[in-house]
């Protein structure tokens, strides 16, 4: 009986934003809500995925259909991606089709309880997969 192989490629066609802070999860929430003119909702499930339980915030635009994620980087079990230790939280934007990425950065960046806000390519992290959001 011949062995069969099953490739699965993810799908890592998101835009990836770290943010250093050190506000708590739910002021980062509220301050981005009012910056952004969003409406990031906690789900109280949190975001599963193969390292642990994150806190996680989400919203959708209806206009352009821009899914957003804010995900805490840091939980009970440990780093999210490990790589980014210098990333408090992950903004993820899926489908992105309301913001420039480099505008929206300078546009978190200058919030004074900001200390940084930088790109991130999902495509160069080693813990990549630990990115895919189940049930979402």
């Amino acid at each position: 009986m011949a062995k069969h192989l099953l490739e699965v490629e993810y799908d890592y066609d998101f835009d990836l934003i770290g943010i250093s802070c050190h506000l708590r999860e739910y002021r980062l929430c509220w301050l981005l809500n009012n910056v952004l003119h969003i409406n990031l909702v906690r789900d109280e499930a949190g975001a599963e995925t193969p390292v642990g339980q994150f806190v996680l915030f989400n919203d959708e635009c209806k206009e352009t259909r821009t899914i957003i994620h804010l995900l805490s980087n840091r939980g009970p079990d440990g780093w999210l991606v490990p790589e980014q230790r210098q990333a408090d939280y992950l903004l993820m934007l899926r489908e992105n089709a309301r913001w420039n990425v480099q505008d929206l950065i300078a546009e978190i960046r200058q919030q004074s309880q900001i200390l940084t806000a930088f790109s991130i390519d999902p495509i160069g992290l080693k813990s990549r997969e630990n990115l895919l959001l189940h049930d979402l």
